[in-house]
């Protein structure tokens, strides 16, 4: 019966639209959409903490080379001081104050090398807690991705089982129905078919006159709604 056909085609068309919806707002989708703006994020601070840390050892290196340079003057002025060549005691005034400006040098540059590589350790553990981070997002994104492939295999799936089945009911459906079906199906939002119950038509919510109610339980062939003009379809009660 065409009526039934038409009615099941529509059924299956709802369905393959509800589907490509699923798809394409799969909840998954987003997730890994805002999971990857933030792996982006982190990927960003692990390199401004590289930059840093590189930095850092620069200067490091830098201080411990000046104060190598400082313990060789410290060690030049105690021998000066107290080797066994003979200074005036001007001379050994000087270098006294010498001595004492040195240490008090070598005294903050040690305490601004110390500060320096207790601020290393801590970049260090920063970027340590960066990398469990980035590859905790990246395991969730491929999980994620892989769930997501599988529900999209699924899906295709369903819709190649739905197309089996339209092209089974088209074969044999007249191909002038089919334009009207599908102009409809356009045109009334994906409602070219709709039910009779209770006297009404259930795409525009109206009554219909006898005459027209007796043909769509009497007659096989296609009958449209006088108001709304869908294609009206009686389900018929077990019995």
């Amino acid at each position: 019966m065409s009526r039934e056909e038409l009615y099941q085609l529509q059924k299956l068309d709802t369905r393959k639209e509800r589907l490509k919806r699923t798809a394409q707002n799969d909840l998954e989708v987003q997730e890994i959409l805002e999971l990857t703006e933030q792996l982006e994020q982190l990927k960003v601070e692990f390199e401004t903490r590289e930059e840093e840390i590189m930095q850092l050892n620069k200067e490091i290196k830098e201080k411990e080379f000046n104060n190598a340079r400082l313990t060789r003057k410290q060690e030049e002025y105690k021998d000066k001081l107290y080797g066994e060549t003979t200074y005036s005691p001007k001379e050994l005034e000087d270098f006294q104050a010498k001595l004492m400006k040195t240490e008090e040098n070598k005294e903050e540059l040690e305490e601004e090398i110390l500060e320096l590589m207790l601020l290393l350790e801590q970049k260090d553990e920063e970027l340590g807690d960066l990398k469990e981070k980035i590859s905790s997002k990246e395991d969730k994104i491929e999980k994620l991705k892989e769930k997501l492939m599988n529900k999209e295999e699924s899906i295709k799936m369903k819709l190649n089982k739905i197309k089996e089945k339209k092209i089974g009911l088209k074969s044999r459906m007249e191909e002038e129905l089919l334009k009207k079906y599908n102009r409809l199906y356009t045109k009334k939002n994906a409602r070219a078919v709709v039910k009779l119950e209770d006297n009404y038509c259930m795409g525009c919510r109206m009554t219909l006159p006898r005459n027209l109610i007796k043909k769509v339980k009497q007659s096989i062939e296609v009958v449209f709604c006088e108001n709304c003009g869908r294609i009206l379809y009686w389900e018929k009660e077990e019995e």
